[in-house]
């Protein structure tokens, strides 16, 4: 979970990307329409495809000689599902990719004095 989370936000992080979503929620898209629309050149977009498509967002298929994009959206209600979990703070026993953060949660409840609270200098 926290693996696939990763990929996607970092493929969020970026203005081009967001942008690229956004023309992609109003239809399937090639390339060369992005570049048009964008102003931008060919590398840019399809090194934020590549990013958006690693993470899932988006899936391409061939017509032609051309590729298009579009939104893959049941990965995108996937993602809005896992950021939801993540910051429900429920379920974390049942998060494998968390299991040594549980464990040392449990034993931080069952004894809150493990922990040295950390002095404030006034700096």
């Amino acid at each position: 979970m926290l693996r696939e989370l990763s990929l996607v936000a970092h493929a969020l992080s970026d203005q081009t990307r967001l942008r690229i979503l956004k023309l992609l929620a109003l239809r399937p898209m090639c390339v060369c329409e992005l570049m048009y629309v964008l102003a931008a050149g060919q590398s840019r977009v399809s090194q934020n495809l590549a990013i958006l498509k690693y993470a899932g967002l988006v899936t391409d298929e061939r017509r032609g000689k051309l590729v298009y994009y579009s939104i893959n959206h049941s990965a995108v209600e996937q993602a809005i599902h896992a950021i939801r979990e993540l910051v429900d703070g429920a379920g974390l026993e049942n998060t494998p990719d968390m299991a040594a953060e549980w464990k040392r949660w449990l034993d931080l409840q069952a004894n809150p004095r493990v922990v040295t609270p950390i002095e404030d200098t006034g700096q």
